[in-house]
């Protein structure tokens, strides 16, 4: 690569922040997916605010998580998405549950909560994160180009569909079942 030609980070700084004046525009959509997406929140009008002002910190924070490249495992959750999250649960709505059928629905059969899909969702988020970059890739992995290229066929298999399609949602949905694990994948079947 050209020493002269911008990094992976350069780019997410750029892309952040030229986000950064949409932060409201881009809030206000997604508060309006999930209120479409969870009809069961529509009759509270607190949670509805809560949720509001949620929405809007953590989409202003990951904007500033992205243009100056901070380390996630140094961010905590904004107070408004504590307080939400616990409000949601006091009215008994079942949090991880509501996602859950979301993660699945994306992910398809690399939901599984197994090794066999946990090892794929990881080379698949790797992959994303490199920027379809197979060295990169298999560098970071420390596995070989042609496991990663397997990989990611198992995982487009998975998907059914390429990685490429609906690109954000699947990022998401590896987010959320790297966070959240078990309680949004979908339960491998035991044999006694």
């Amino acid at each position: 690569m050209d020493s002269s030609s911008p990094s992976v980070a350069e780019h997410s700084a750029e892309v952040g922040g030229a986000l950064v004046p949409r932060t409201a525009d881009m809030s206000a959509d997604i508060y309006r997916l999930i209120v479409q997406e969870i009809p069961q929140l529509r009759g509270d009008v607190r949670v509805l605010k809560l949720l509001e002002a949620s929405v809007g910190e953590n989409v202003a924070a990951m904007l500033h998580i992205i243009q100056h490249g901070i380390d996630l495992e140094n961010v905590h959750a904004p107070s408004a998405a504590g307080e939400y999250a616990r409000r949601l649960a006091q009215r008994g709505v079942p949090v991880a549950a509501l996602l859950q059928g979301w993660v699945i629905e994306t992910l398809g059969t690399l939901a599984g909560d197994d090794d066999h899909n946990a090892r794929l969702r990881g080379t698949l988020a790797a992959f994303l994160q490199e920027n379809g970059s197979y060295k990169a890739t298999a560098e970071r992995l420390t596995v070989h180009k042609n496991t990663v290229q397997y990989r990611i066929r198992k995982a487009e298999e998975s998907l059914g569909r390429p990685v490429g399609e609906d690109r954000l949602h699947i990022e998401l949905a590896l987010l959320a079942s790297e966070w959240l694990g078990p309680a949004v994948l979908r339960q491998a079947h035991r044999r006694p």
